[in-house]
């Protein structure tokens, strides 16, 4: 009886002595992923801190340029993956993903926005020392200058407004530069 008592009471100690160790083991493991989801919701919550900072700035860019892009979609998405962040419950991997790739199709609405606009700008510039240049020309024909020098500076300023319509701005320059030695001779011949 008393081998059998210390029998089951060394069977006792080693389940109690795996069960702890086994307790133990699983605790760690548990802290090790709680750490290691902590540092991740850590890591997700600043990267989501950033892309809402920059998204602050692209909306800013927008107003400026009066670009009218919609980012509704965006607010969402930072909205969402936030709310991921902090419940714990979902992963916000791919909603982040979503919310950069929404990023990036706004860089890009905005950057062609400005193109645009900034082509706009110059073709109005162009347009006005145009102008401004054939009523010089007309002037210089009250004065007696080269019909044939005003026709060809005449024809040149076509070309260039032809040229700006097209968006071959380096082309243009070129002809401007024909059309500029062109006025000055006959800024001399009128005197």
């Amino acid at each position: 009886l008393k081998s059998s008592i210390k029998s089951i009471q060394k069977d006792i100690r080693e389940f109690a002595s795996h069960s702890t160790s086994d307790r133990i083991k699983q605790f760690v493991n548990k802290e090790d992923k709680i750490t290691t989801s902590n540092i991740s919701n850590r890591d997700q919550s600043s990267q989501l801190d950033r892309l809402e900072k920059y998204v602050l700035t692209l909306k800013t860019i927008s107003q400026k340029l009066d670009a009218k892009i919609n980012f509704e979609n965006v607010d969402d998405l930072l909205l969402k993956a936030r709310n991921q962040v902090n419940d714990g419950t979902e992963n916000p991997s791919e909603t982040i993903i979503e919310l950069k790739s929404s990023i990036k199709s706004i860089q890009k609405d905005i950057r062609e926005f400005a193109s645009h606009s900034a082509y706009d700008r110059l073709k109005q510039f162009v347009d006005r020392q145009l102008d401004r240049l054939e009523k010089k020309l007309d002037k210089a024909k009250e004065f007696g200058a080269d019909q044939n020098q005003i026709n060809k500076a005449h024809e040149l300023i076509d070309e260039i407004k032809a040229l700006i319509d097209k968006n071959q701005i380096n082309d243009a320059k070129i002809v401007f530069h024909e059309l500029h030695k062109l006025l000055k001779n006959i800024q001399y011949s009128v005197g």
